[in-house]
């Protein structure tokens, strides 16, 4: 008879020996893919922190020397760098509406206001910080064209809205932009009368870029931060800009996102490692003790098949099909009910975190045929052992070991 067929048949027959081989191999297949799937997504989303952690080094002027144009091109060159967020300061005077006033009124910048230039309003400013709110429109992008975000006092006071044009004046130069946002602040009410107007929280407006350079008739920027495509390489181009800098401008880094991102990346990764190994182990252990209290209860079944004819080869691979048939219906139990417990995993994980990790915790095929490889050489090393003293007799000792 064919050993597929006994291997079936054995099964069947042996219903307790089946229903717990099979309930300890779906616990172990359950333990196994959710550790493999987080494992495997931890890897995996490694290229998506690296882009979105915010990693940044930043650069601001020191001893009245302004960051050039020039200094900005030999920034773009660098490979590490991704993107640039340029930031310019400037004082200048409105045109066709008035500031906000405070109570000094001898100074003779009392009828300015502060424009700050910015490629992406969004980052490195306060309302990134949640300082400042938008609360109408939108803000300053890389794509804004002469766009402008003002203060609602200033705009209330002076009658102003989205889509209304402002005039600045700057040593001769005239130029308008489009007010494309209004915000409010929540520290401008607990500014003190007497600080100068320009000072003023109110009086602070943000430009889109091309109109700060306009104003200029040049460009110079007060700060530039830059954002790294390879968070793990901030050191390095640090030096690099400390070099070029030198004392004209001071250089800061931020990347401590990125390393509590890595932190618990790395925490997950020796969690799911460690469980595996304990997990192998275990498995091996239980399997294999199994097998050897099985076996012995098989000897006068392999005594006779051996007499019978049946070569070594054949019994072997019988309790392999046994087991592998066991094997795949655990795997598949097993896969119904990992993607449930692995999503509850990830969910207990990320309740003890400050910032969350959202790790995709879908089960694939890789991940599945890994599991059944590794499980299926377990099993292939446990019943050669436990049938190794078997297969060093011969039938007949085996038989008289059976009648003594």
């Amino acid at each position: 008879m064919f050993f597929g067929n006994r291997a079936v048949k054995y099964i069947v027959r042996k219903k307790s020996r089946t229903f717990i081989l099979i309930l300890v191999l779906i616990v172990v297949n359950i333990l196994n893919i959710t550790m493999l799937t987080i494992r495997k997504n931890t890897n995996n989303i490694q290229s998506e922190i690296e882009q979105n952690t915010q990693s940044k080094i930043i650069i601001e002027k020191k001893n009245n020397c302004d960051i050039s144009a020039e200094d900005v091109n030999y920034v773009k060159q660098i490979n590490e760098v991704a993107s640039i967020n340029k930031i310019s300061q400037q004082y200048v005077y409105p045109n066709n509406f008035n500031n906000f006033k405070g109570k000094i009124e001898d100074n003779p910048r009392e009828q300015m206001v502060t424009l700050y230039g910015y490629d992406d309003l969004s980052k490195d400013s306060r309302f990134a910080e949640l300082e400042m709110k938008l609360i109408k429109g939108e803000l300053i992008t890389d794509k804004s064209k002469k766009a402008i975000v003002i203060n609602q006092k200033l705009a209330d006071q002076n009658s102003l809205d989205l889509g209304d044009k402002l005039f600045f004046e700057n040593a001769g130069e005239m130029v308008e932009g489009t007010i494309c946002g209004i915000y409010e602040s929540s520290i401008q009410d607990k500014q003190p009368d007497t600080m100068i107007s320009f000072y003023r929280i109110e009086n602070i407006i943000f430009v889109s870029q091309d109109v700060a350079v306009e104003l200029n008739n040049k460009e110079i920027y007060s700060k530039i931060v830059l954002y790294l495509a390879e968070p793990e390489k901030i050191k390095n181009v640090e030096q690099q800009m400390m070099d070029y800098f030198g004392e004209n401008a001071e250089i800061s880094t931020s990347d401590s996102t990125y390393q509590k991102v890595q932190m618990q990346l790395q925490q997950i990764e020796r969690i799911s490692n460690l469980v595996l190994w304990g997990i192998t182990l275990i498995t091996f252990a239980v399997i294999t003790l199994l097998y050897c209290i099985w076996i012995r209860d098989r000897k006068k079944e392999i005594g006779v098949f051996l007499s019978l004819g049946y070569t070594k080869r054949n019994i072997f691979f019988q309790v392999l099909t046994e087991s592998e048939i066991l094997l795949s219906l655990s795997v598949i139990i097993g896969l119904v009910l990992s993607t449930k417990i692995t999503n509850l995993a990830m969910d207990l994980f990320n309740e003890a975190q400050v910032s969350r990790i959202n790790l995709d915790t879908t089960i694939n095929g890789d991940v599945v045929c890994q599991v059944f490889i590794f499980e299926t050489g377990i099993i292939f090393v446990a019943i050669l052992i436990a049938i190794l003293s078997l297969f060093l007799k011969k039938p007949k000792e085996i038989l008289a070991e059976m009648e003594d």
